[in-house]
């Protein structure tokens, strides 16, 4: 059984090829970007309503145009996520999205991150984690810094669905939670 990977370049790669033939390449990268952010969108995402089981085919469907309706995808793209959506492969438009970067133009295919500390990083710092960040997407990285001083120390990374939680705040919470296991309340360590 081919890997959710193969499967998304296998589509990226078939619609790569139809949109070089119908020379809509910049078009169909331009849309498929957008209709991925907007598909990330939302609690829960957008997408992940439209994978889910709780609705029909037709409803999903349905939902799907609605989203592209005020996008105003190419056809190609339209036919091409209506058949994701038909064949449950829906779910793997962002994977289908970095296949697609790998066989065209990747400087176009910007990933969004956003990395929030406590205090204002240092530019060569927001440069240092951009590069980091490139490093694991294969790609150009797009890095928004943002301060909240809640999180007290350390960094919040988030990239689309994925994020990385290395805050002070988050460790003293884990700490307290380890602690309140071990010793529940009115009882004492010997």
């Amino acid at each position: 059984m081919p890997s959710d990977a193969m499967v998304a370049r296998r589509y990226a790669r078939a619609l790569y090829e139809l949109a070089g033939e119908a020379g809509l390449t910049d078009a169909v990268q331009t849309a498929l970007g957008r209709v991925a952010d907007v598909l990330d969108s939302g609690d829960p995402p957008v997408l992940e309503l439209l994978g889910s089981p709780a609705f029909s085919i037709a409803e999903r469907r349905s939902m799907l145009e609605r989203v592209l309706e005020p996008l105003g995808v190419p056809g190609l793209v339209r036919s091409f996520l209506l058949l994701a959506l038909d064949r449950h492969r829906i779910r793997l438009l962002p994977q289908v999205r970095v296949a697609w970067c790998a066989l065209g133009d990747g400087d176009a295919c910007r990933v969004r991150a956003t990395v929030a500390t406590a205090r204002p990083l240092a530019p060569g710092t927001v440069e240092d984690v951009r590069g980091a960040l490139a490093g694991l997407t294969g790609g150009p990285v797009e890095l928004t810094a943002r301060t909240d001083p809640s999180l007290l120390g350390g960094a919040v990374v988030q990239m689309g669905d994925t994020v990385w939680d290395a805050s002070l705040r988050s460790r003293l919470e884990a700490m307290e939670r380890s602690l309140l296991s071990t010793h529940p309340a009115g009882t004492r360590a010997p």
